[in-house]
């Protein structure tokens, strides 16, 4: 319970530690100028003569002046550098590194990283300079504010974001802001090299097949070709082919010879046959090509950005095929027209009554052994069934009815570096296909092997070509008609297109399959020249693989390889055909050029001969003339849109630049704003710092340094706060969040 003395008086509810008592004497305050603890002695003294001024050139402002200088130099160089690097545009590239250009590229390095730097500092000092002579003449508190904050590209953006409400100045000021990360990345795209290209013409040297196989043939002429010559080929023929298995589908072979594209790869025409119209390659398929093995050539330059295009004429033999049949055939019909011992298949040439030798397509007839692939090889069922007692069992067979044609063409080759293409053809004759019946001689009669018997005795076997040709085109006598019924007679001993044509076709076969090579004075009658197959006859050939699509290349993944060549398209098989043919008719007279280098700067003679290793000179080559395209001296190329961005940041820099020392010069209030020090200027709450009003704002703060201060309630007493900067570090000042303020 209370007691009796308590009474109801005010003060009774005061706490005793609040309470002050009048007689308590006054805390001293640190005098500006002295910061003796007398409050009566700490008063300013008058200023010196020299002190109490605005406007005077004192060190301070002219160390100001001299640094606005130097940036505004910067900036003009700056500007200078962009402009200097878009003068070089179009200009060779300079390797001296001692050159302007150079030093003008290094400086853009230097640029990038300095850009946001030289930016802030000019832009910064550009809207003091503005807010404070703007404030001289009268100013807004809200765009004084906008300049005031624009020292960082952060405050820049936080202070036109957070001012309400926006202004056109400060979305001006926002956009100013964002130019140099976006110049600093410009300057690292200024400018680039850029690759020039001197167009001119050459001469690129080509082979004409045609005549390197006149020219074989030439070399033999007058005497029996020896089957070894025969021998040798096949051998380099599937050497080649193996060799070139994984250049089937490519544009030129392993030896970097441009391949011929066949007809059959080529775009349909656009009407009827026309030797003027370009047709280009059917990209939509593999492009099949007329053979494995490429035309030479010579002459073009070796660089991965230079390019050439020329034209060169050749002739192949382009195959059309109308059908493929599966038949039968009696054994005694298969021995009459097949001989299983000595080839391996048969492609026989028909001439028929009228046709001249120098006709320029002829009926053909390919005929293959077709099996069960999971059956026995045919010669062991023969076996099996003679010893048996058995009748010998049909012999199933592939017959394609085909016509082979020479087919001249013009290519025109594309070529980047030593990689070419043809990419379109001219055909400058139309091959037909010959559908009419016609009868085929005997393959049988493509060699002759007769014993030697001579007043001396026996001489052994004569093992040689009764006529060994596989030109194409000799000087022969062009009106010479073939002898109705009789087309094997009377064929012009010096070689004729159908008579090469025929050897070709007769010698594949003999040779595709070549195992093994006897050639010895004493031959039995139980020894073969050449096996066509192994011994043992067990699957087909790598040649009847080839003319199978269904293959991979010339490999099968069947023990008993027996091609079916009746769900081949027709249009496959034909252009399969046409390779087989032209690969091996080039084989005769190809090797020698297979083993020079004709990349590698080949050695020609005054007749345009090439001289091989061993000093023997080739069939002369022919010239064409090519585009060539090649790469010139480097330039430089500006990228306008990055320079105009750099020309507007560095002009903006260097008119912020020259503003400011504009400003410098006219404005002569004191740089009071945006210092911290400014807010004890006519402060109440700061005893003793209404002196020194001409100071700047770090003078100011220069000599108030050791006051404490703080951002406090002045009011604490009262029921609402009032928030200023004061000395009074107590308790009761400091701001709280349960507390109201004005």
């Amino acid at each position: 319970m209370p007691s009796d003395d308590d009474d109801d008086s005010p003060t009774s509810t005061i706490n005793r530690d609040n309470f002050v008592p009048p007689f308590t004497p006054l805390k001293r305050v640190q005098s500006l100028q002295s910061r003796e603890p007398s409050i009566i002695d700490d008063r300013p003294e008058p200023p010196s003569p020299k002190d109490g001024y605005v406007g005077r050139w004192t060190a301070s402002r002219l160390f100001s002046m001299s640094f606005s200088l130097l940036m505004a130099v910067v900036a003009i160089h700056t500007t200078g550098v962009a402009c200097m690097i878009a003068l070089m545009h179009g200009k060779p590239e300079d390797h001296n590194p001692k050159s302007r250009s150079q030093r003008h590229l290094r400086e853009l390095n230097a640029f990038v990283t300095l850009m946001p730097i030289l930016f802030a500092t000019v832009m910064g000092r550009f809207f003091r300079a503005l807010a404070l002579w703007r404030a001289q003449k009268g100013i807004t508190v809200g765009n004084l504010e906008r300049f005031i904050g624009c020292q960082s590209m952060y405050t820049a953006l936080h202070t036109q974001l957070a001012m309400r409400p926006f202004s056109i100045i400060g979305l001006l000021i926002m956009a100013i802001w964002v130019l140099p990360p976006i110049a600093s990345q410009a300057f690292l795209h200024l400018i680039d090299l850029s690759d020039t290209y001197v167009s001119g013409t050459a001469t690129v040297k080509y082979l004409r097949v045609s005549k390197a196989a006149q020219d074989t043939v030439k070399i033999t002429q007058g005497a029996s070709m020896p089957l070894a010559k025969k021998l040798l080929s096949s051998g380099v023929f599937f050497q080649m082919a193996l060799l070139m298995h994984a250049f089937v589908n490519s544009p030129q072979d392993f030896k970097g010879y441009v391949k011929v594209p066949s007809v059959h790869s080529l775009t349909p025409a656009k009407g009827g046959w026309d030797p003027t119209e370009w047709r280009h390659m059917d990209h939509s398929q593999p492009i099949a090509y007329s053979s494995l093995m490429g035309i030479p050539i010579a002459g073009l330059k070796d660089g991965a950005n230079t390019t050439a295009n020329f034209q060169f004429p050749s002739r192949h033999w382009t195959v059309i095929c109308s059908d493929i049949e599966s038949s039968e055939l009696d054994p005694e019909e298969f021995a009459e027209k097949y001989n299983w011992d000595r080839q391996a298949f048969a492609m026989d040439l028909a001439l028929p009554d009228g046709m001249r030798p120098s006709q320029s397509f002829w009926p053909m007839r390919v005929m293959t052994l077709k099996g069960n692939p999971s059956a026995d090889a045919f010669a062991d069922r023969v076996l099996d069934y003679q010893s048996y007692g058995l009748p010998l069992p049909k012999v199933p067979v592939n017959v394609a009815h085909c016509t082979i044609g020479v087919q001249k063409v013009v290519s025109n080759v594309s070529c980047l570096g030593l990689n070419c293409e043809v990419d379109s053809m001219l055909l400058l004759n139309e091959v037909q296909s010959y559908d009419n019946p016609v009868q085929y001689p005997s393959s049988l009669d493509a060699e002759d092997q007769t014993a030697g018997v001579t007043s001396n005795g026996w001489t052994g076997w004569s093992i040689t070509k009764s006529v060994w040709n596989p030109g194409l085109w000799d000087d022969i006598d062009k009106t010479h008609v073939m002898p109705a019924g009789k087309p094997l007679l009377e064929i012009p001993s010096s070689g004729t297109p159908v008579q090469g044509l025929r050897m070709v076709l007769q010698t594949l076969p003999l040779a595709s399959a070549l195992q093994e090579e006897i050639l010895v004075d004493n031959i039995t009658d139980s020894d073969s020249l050449a096996f066509t197959r192994y011994k043992n006859a067990v699957g087909a050939t790598n040649a009847e693989l080839w003319l199978d699509g269904n293959n991979d290349g010339f490999v099968s993944r069947q023990y008993y390889p027996w091609p079916d060549y009746s769900s081949i398209p027709l249009e496959e098989f034909s252009a399969r055909l046409e390779t087989l043919i032209n690969t091996w008719w080039q084989a005769f007279f190809m090797p020698a050029y297979y083993e020079t280098n004709l990349q590698d700067h080949p050695v020609f003679d005054k007749s345009n001969r090439l001289i091989f290793k061993n000093s023997d000179p080739s069939t002369p080559f022919n010239d064409t003339a090519a585009s060539i395209s090649e790469p010139g001296p480097r330039v430089y190329r500006c990228r306008w849109g990055y320079i105009f961005v750099v020309l507007i940041t560095s002009m903006i820099m260097t008119t912020a630049a020259g503003a400011t020392i504009v400003f410098d010069f006219l404005t002569i209030a004191p740089n009071i704003l945006g210092f911290a020090s400014t807010y004890t200027r006519d402060n109440a709450n700061i005893p003793d710092s209404g002196e020194g009003s001409y100071m700047s704002g770090t003078q100011r703060a220069s000599a108030l340094n050791g006051i404490m201060v703080r951002v406090g309630d002045v009011k604490a007493r009262e029921a609402v706060g009032h928030i200023s900067l004061t000395t009074d570090l107590r308790n009761p000042t400091a701001l709280r969040k349960d507390r109201q303020y004005d």
